[in-house]
């Protein structure tokens, strides 16, 4: 296990003081290489599951990660794709995550062994466990919702949130909520009526937040700022959409 210490530092969604953050390497099966941030206090905390973008486990998948453990979090940011690969271009991108879209159980695999992973550890609150992903990791935590993980709060920001499949009654055992751009023409608006009509029928606790105008990635400054390209920053919804994350933790007992 390869140990690096630092300060984190905040933006906007997080509070004004900072609790100084140790991170980690942690090994998994399939040769992953996640990325822990915790708290250094020590201290059992409540712990997320953080499912990155399909670009894979890359450097701002990693700042959200030391963001929220600087909020009091123990965060694993799960290499989904082994070995930290992260895709160079939409392309290699596209090949890696159609692996997980064309086998949606490698989703749900990949999710049991973070809470494995996180359970394992002394400094977590097993009885506090959630989830959020960006994008393709938004896909990720539902999956991993809808097989029934013990995760008291869910959040998919910009996710594609079409289910696979029906989700078996009662399956879901937190609160869920959709974080979704308005205008993102990758993830219409069917799309989250699709996943509504679901999480309906099986009984689940969620909720839908919409972001006028925003588009795909809108948390990621790194997606540039031309909506006309169907992925850009919005910092508006960027805000609320954490905001919204916030206020679910803190009424799911998930604070620290």
């Amino acid at each position: 296990m390869i140990k690096l210490t630092f300060l984190a530092l905040l933006t906007t969604t997080c509070l004004a003081s900072a609790l100084p953050v140790d991170t980690f390497t942690v090994l998994g099966a399939d040769s992953t290489i996640s990325y822990l941030a915790c708290p250094r206090d020590g201290g059992k905390r409540p712990a997320l599951v953080l499912a990155p973008e399909w670009w894979g486990l890359n450097g701002y998948a990693q700042r959200r990660a030391r963001e929220l453990a600087s909020e009091g979090y123990v965060v694993l940011a799960v290499d989904l794709y082994g070995k930290r690969k992260v895709a160079s271009d939409r392309d290699q991108a596209g090949k890696l995550a159609g692996a997980f879209y064309g086998n949606p159980a490698k989703f749900r695999t990949a999710m049991a062994q973070a809470v494995f992973q996180l359970k394992a550890r002394r400094d977590v609150d097993s009885t506090k466990l959630g989830a959020l992903g960006f994008c393709f990791g938004g896909t990720a935590v539902l999956e991993g919702a809808r097989s029934g993980l013990p995760w008291l709060a869910v959040a998919s920001f910009h996710g594609a949130v079409k289910p696979f499949g029906p989700t078996s009654k009662s399956a879901v055992k937190g609160r869920v909520l959709l974080l979704h751009g308005g205008a993102d023409p990758n993830v219409t608006m069917e799309s989250v009526a699709e996943c509504v009509r679901d999480f309906e029928a099986a009984g689940a606790d969620y909720g839908v937040e919409v972001f006028p105008h925003a588009v795909h990635a809108f948390t990621n400054p790194d997606a540039g700022n031309d909506p006309s390209k169907g992925v850009a920053y919005n910092a508006r919804a960027e805000k609320a959409s954490f905001q919204a994350f916030h206020r679910m933790l803190a009424e799911t007992g998930m604070k620290p």
